[in-house]
């Protein structure tokens, strides 16, 4: 089920805001995106946790499609933040995780650390 918001942009952008700070790896995709699959093989293989949303699947996506493009400049889909910052689309993911193996697992870990320290 969609993610429920006033509808505004601010709402929306908080939202946006809010997954890519809960989540240490964060995908906005659709759910017919073959890169988006791509990307999502690649950290269920991995077994990592992650957040997703899929915004051909909600009232809002084109709005938060326009909110990314607007924080990232990227205006395709899969758009995929790790520990808040943007890693960009599927190539991008993929080629980090070819450059730097440990990358996303790195970056769960250390979530998962802090939110210890949190007592979360």
């Amino acid at each position: 089920m969609a993610p429920v918001t006033d509808g505004s942009a601010q709402g929306l952008a908080k939202l946006v805001d809010d997954h890519i700070r809960d989540n240490a790896i964060m995908v906005f995709s659709k759910s017919y995106c073959p890169f988006g699959g791509r990307v999502e093989t690649l950290l269920k293989n991995q077994r990592l946790p992650y957040g997703l949303l899929y915004l051909d699947n909600m009232d809002e996506g084109e709005a938060i499609q326009n909110i990314l493009f607007d924080k990232t400049g990227q205006k395709t889909v899969p758009n995929v933040f790790v520990s808040g910052n943007h890693v960009g689309g599927c190539d991008d993911t993929l080629g980090k995780a070819q450059k730097e193996p440990d990358f996303f697992s790195e970056a769960v870990k250390a979530a998962q650390s802090e939110a210890s320290a949190d007592g979360a």
